[in-house]
Formats: C-alpha cells, structure tokens, sequence
C-alpha cells in the first residue's frame, strides 16, 4: 500500500505548537497541505539514511489540483467548465470571497455553495491531490521489520521532518527579530520567551528526529538469530 502525503500531514499537525496552525488545518485542509508542501519536500530532500528507503522515497507521485473561479450572480449553483477534471479521490476547498465555504459540496461537474453568491463577488472550487510515494516499500522490508512498519516509521520520520522544516523558519524569523530590536527592547519578557521557546522546541523536534532515523536504520539492517535479532 503506498504511503501517501495526506498520511503524513495527518501525523504532523499533532507536532505543531502552534493553535493557529493547528486551527488552519481544520478551516481548510487544502489550503493547509498545499502551502505545507514545500516543507514536506524539504524533508524528503534531506531524509538519506537508510540509504536503501532514500532510493525508493524517489518514485513520487506529486501533487496536483486545479481551481476555478466563478462571477456570482446571485445564486448558489454554478457549473464548472469541461477542463475541471477532478481525481478519483481529490479533496475540495470552497471560497467565496476570501472566506472558506465549508459546507459547499461539488458533485458531477456542479458546485453548490452554502448560500446564494451576489451578483459582482467572486466565488471558487479548486481541487487538490496530495501527493504519494509509489513504493509499498517492499524492497526494503526483512524478516524482523514488514514493509507495513516501514512505511508507519518514514511516515513519522517525514511529519518530523516537514513541522522542524516549518520550525526552522520561525526560529530564523524569531531570530531575525532579535538581531533587530535593541538590548532594551529584547528585555521585555514576551520577545525573550518567544525567541527561546522557538529555538527548545526545534531542538526537540530535532532529537526526536534524529533518534526516529537511527531506530530505522537499525531495524532496516537487522536479522533474525537463535531466537532474536542482530545487526549486519
């Protein structure tokens, strides 16, 4: 079974510190896997080690979606032109204006938003397909670890990754603001603790990590013998 990038996402948002994040994500997932993406490529780029799962975490099929948007005219249905071709399996996102319409629904080619679009707005559909390795990561797999619980490590190694990815560039801004305020204004006590607590929790993020990563590469190596495992 490939491991998909909806797996991860899904892992990942339980590591966020941050409500804002967290509250994103429920408000419009879409939205919230496309602009997380990056991060998540981020972290697919630097996984190397076991080399073995680097090479099979290539063969990617990558996300794609399309949008569209509508005048409104005064009504709540609108139907898309024959170029929307949503996948078997996409997620959707809904806008009117700028503000996400979670109760609109698409169906055969006809979207139906919560409530009547006027005349001179703007409203919208996009569709969206994450994202999946297509290894089942059988290659990979030995007698004392299945491919189902490689696929369940990298996916966890991966949601790390992507959130530290996230962390970083928070860390860098929140240190970027530092190197800007003077002595007196880093004094104030919300700066301060900002800025630290950034950097503890990205160090966390990078231990648990690193220790996800080792665990992998051992078990990835490791034999059965007289009843229990060794390595090599």
């Amino acid at each position: 079974m490939a491991l998909t990038f909806k797996s991860i996402y899904e892992k990942a948002i339980n590591l966020f510190d941050d409500p804002i994040i967290q509250r994103a994500y429920v408000e419009d997932t879409v939205r919230w896997e496309r602009l997380m993406y990056p991060h998540l490529e981020n972290g697919i780029n630097q996984f190397s080690n076991p080399t073995k799962i680097a090479y099979l975490l290539v063969d990617q099929k990558l996300p794609s979606g399309q949008v569209e948007v509508f005048d409104g005219n005064g009504t709540a249905v609108y139907n898309v032109s024959a170029d929307f071709v949503p996948e078997e399996g996409a997620e959707f996102s809904f806008r009117i204006g700028t503000q996400y319409d979670p109760a609109a629904k698409y169906e055969n080619g006809v979207v139906t938003f919560s409530r009547e679009v006027p005349a001179g707005s703007k409203c919208g559909v996009e569709w969206y397909s994450p994202g999946q390795f297509n290894t089942d990561f059988k290659e990979a797999a030995s007698s004392t670890t299945s491919a189902a619980v490689i696929a369940y490590k990298v996916r966890d190694i991966l949601a790390y990754s992507l959130v530290l990815a996230w962390a970083t560039n928070e860390k860098n801004f929140m240190l970027d603001i530092r190197n800007i305020l003077t002595d007196t204004d880093f004094k104030i006590y919300s700066n301060a603790n900002s800025v630290r607590a950034k950097v503890e929790w990205t160090n966390q993020l990078k231990f648990q990590l690193d220790s996800l990563t080792t665990k992998l590469a051992w078990d990835v190596v490791s034999r059965k013998y007289h009843g229990g495992n060794y390595y090599g």
